[in-house]
């Protein structure tokens, strides 16, 4: 198997390397951003033989990437956020074979997204809240086929619990107002 992880080289800055567990099956994926300057990789999660990822690039700002572990199996999933640099994506976690995560589209502030791990698979599984405000993801938890997560959004309207089976029409408010029941995580 692969093992995959963020290293810092002088020459090329901080990048993602692949490793089949020996010195020599050791090395560098590719150079994202290239020269000294860091991808500022995050939130590494196996997905198969793949890993994807978070990375600031020079094209697209911080998105969502995929790597087999090779430079030419490295690329950008999707521009999550063709309007403007970067979708800021966040919070990944996976149900099945499908990663999810926020991010910003440009259009709905942050929410829910899914990939399996092609680009036609990267997009907005639903609108929770809607309108530019978007919300933060805390706590996901997979209960068999179904994740639940709590979503805090960013202005006053109440922190919510969501159920999601990665599906538009299998995502939805499990409870909103969790203040009333004193739910703070899930576990």
């Amino acid at each position: 198997g692969k093992y995959y992880f963020i290293a810092f080289r002088e020459e090329t800055g901080e990048e993602l390397w692949v490793s089949d567990g020996t010195l020599d099956g050791t090395n560098p994926v590719d150079d994202i951003v290239p020269g000294r300057d860091d991808a500022l990789i995050e939130r590494l999660v196996r997905v198969g033989e793949n890993v994807i990822f978070s990375a600031s690039t020079v094209n697209f700002g911080e998105e969502v990437l995929i790597s087999d572990g090779t430079t030419a199996g490295t690329r950008i999933l999707s521009d999550v956020n063709e309007k403007e640099s970067g979708s800021g994506p966040d919070r990944f976690f996976t149900l099945g074979d499908t990663l999810l995560f926020t991010a910003d589209n440009g259009c709905n502030g942050l929410e829910l997204h899914k990939s399996g791990g092609t680009a036609q698979s990267t997009k907005l599984v639903n609108d929770i809240v809607e309108g530019r405000g978007g919300y933060t993801l805390f706590s996901p938890i997979n209960i068999a086929d179904k994740s639940y997560f709590l979503a805090v959004p960013s202005g006053n309207e109440n922190s919510k619990l969501v159920e999601t089976d990665g599906a538009s029409e299998g995502t939805k408010e499990f409870f909103t107002n969790i203040e009333e029941l004193g739910i703070s995580s899930l576990s």
